[in-house]
C-alpha cells in the first residue's frame, strides 16, 4: 500500500502563503521553506526554529518544521509540531485548514497509530473535502487494521475526486484482492497500469493469469 506524500501542500503553502511579507521572520520562513523542499531537513528546521522565536503565530512554521522532522524520521517530533500548528491556528484563524491533520495523520501512520491518523485525515476531510489525498492515506490506515471495505470507499471517493489518481486504483485492487473479490481487483490493478503503473502489470502476472 502505497501513501500521498506532503510535497504537493508544500507547493500549496509556497503559492498561498504572503511572498511579500519583508519582516526577518519571514525571510526565515522562507529559507525553512527551500530547504525543505530541496531536503536540507537539518538546515530548515533550524531556519524554523528562529522564525518561530521571532514570531510564534504563524502555524505554517509548526506545519514545515513537523515535515522536516518527518523526513528525519522523527515522527514523535513532528507529531508535536503538527498538533501546535493545529492549537495555533485555532487561536488565530477562523477557518482552519486541513494541512495539519493530514500532516500528523502521515505521522501516526508512520508510527503505526492508525486509528489516530485515521482520526486526523477524517478531520483533514471535514475541513477539505475535495482532498483525493486524505481519503488515499484514510484508505491505507484501515486497510493496516483490515477495514478492507472501509478502505474500499475512500479509495473509491478518491477516484471520483481524482479519476487519474493510480495509487488508489491499485490500493483498491489490494483492498478487493483480499475480501477475494478477484476479478474485480484485477480490473484495479489493469486501470492503474494504463495509468502508467509497471508495479500494476507486474501484480497482474503474479494474480490475474
Amino acid at each position: 500500500m502505497k501513501m500521498k506524500s506532503l510535497f504537493p501542500l508544500l507547493i500549496y503553502i509556497l503559492i498561498f502563503t504572503d511572498s511579500n511579507s519583508q519582516t526577518p521572520a519571514a525571510d526565515l520562513f522562507w529559507k525553512g521553506s527551500e530547504n525543505l523542499s530541496k531536503g536540507n531537513y537539518k538546515q530548515a528546521i533550524s531556519n524554523l526554529n528562529q522564525a518561530i522565536e521571532l514570531n510564534p503565530s504563524n502555524y505554517l512554521s509548526y506545519l514545515l518544521r513537523g515535515n522536516a522532522k518527518e523526513g528525519l524520521k522523527d515522527f514523535r517530533g513532528a507529531i508535536t509540531d503538527y498538533t501546535k500548528a493545529i492549537d495555533v491556528q485555532s487561536e488565530r484563524h477562523p477557518k482552519p485548514s486541513a494541512l495539519p491533520y493530514y500532516s500528523r495523520g502521515n505521522a501516526k501512520n508512520a508510527l503505526k497509530d492508525y486509528v489516530g491518523a485515521i482520526s486526523d485525515y477524517s478531520k483533514a476531510i471535514e475541513f477539505d473535502p475535495q482532498d483525493y489525498m486524505a481519503y488515499v492515506n484514510r484508505g491505507v490506515a484501515k486497510e493496516s487494521i483490515k477495514d478492507f471495505k472501509g478502505a474500499i470507499a475512500d479509495y473509491t471517493k478518491s477516484i471520483e475526486l481524482n479519476p487519474k489518481d493510480i495509487i488508489a486504483y491499485k490500493n483498491r485492487g489490494l483492498a478487493k484482492w483480499n475480501l477475494g473479490l478477484k476479478n474485480d481487483a484485477c480490473l484495479d490493478f489493469s486501470k492503474a497500469g494504463e495509468l502508467g503503473d509497471d508495479e500494476a502489470y507486474e501484480i497482474i502476472k503474479e494474480r490475474c493469469q
